[in-house]
């Protein structure tokens, strides 16, 4: 038992270096993708045309907020790669959703699937972690876009949803993609994923 408890002491060790080597080499380059954005707003700013001068300020506000975020999750992966904690503050999910599609706009390259939004105007604050939030999302509109790559008609759809009977707020993310075989479905204990968020 005690040389047991002795080689996972060890193989911990090892992993959390690993984790913080990795971590250090993921964050180098986020710094100086930050800064050329902001250098290249600063140097055409007033240059350009109305729509050309939103475009690039949006755009380097994603840079900006994808980066920090990034930054954030290598911090946290950093301490021997766990899970960052959650840091709750009142979110409109509408809002949320809303900066989340600009990066899947039809001018954006990841429009290779269109998405689109459907917002609840009834929706409530909800407590969240923004940040963590806008990752899920990501993640999942990628694998819904995966999914249909290449079907006709292919559409992914996002769609918050208030329930006024039971106060929760529910996130679905739907597409059309090949379903599951049934016997897939028999051992899946959740064959759509709707995350419901609760209000406060």
């Amino acid at each position: 038992d005690d040389i047991s408890d002795m080689v996972s002491a060890q193989r911990a060790k090892a992993w959390g270096e690993v984790a913080r080597r990795l971590a250090h080499e993921i964050k180098n380059p986020l710094t100086p993708i930050q800064l050329s954005a902001e250098r290249l707003e600063m140097k055409l700013s007033g240059k350009l045309g109305d729509v050309e001068q939103a475009l690039l300020t949006k755009s380097v506000k994603t840079i900006v907020d994808q980066v920090d975020a990034m930054k954030r999750l290598v911090n946290e992966f950093r301490d021997y790669a766990r899970l960052p904690a959650a840091e709750l503050t009142p979110i409109d999910l509408n809002t949320l959703v809303h900066d989340v599609m600009q990066l899947y706009h039809n001018d954006h390259p990841s429009a290779v699937v269109p998405v689109r939004a459907e917002l609840d105007d009834a929706a409530r604050p909800i407590l969240g972690d923004a940040q963590l939030l806008r990752q899920v999302i990501h993640n999942l509109l990628q694998n819904a876009q995966d999914a249909q790559e290449g079907r006709a008609g292919a559409l992914v759809t996002l769609k918050p949803e208030y329930s006024t009977s039971s106060g929760r707020l529910r996130l679905s993310v739907l597409d059309y993609g090949a379903r599951f075989p049934a016997p897939s479905l028999k051992r899946s204990l959740a064959p759509s994923l709707h995350p419901t968020l609760t209000c406060p």
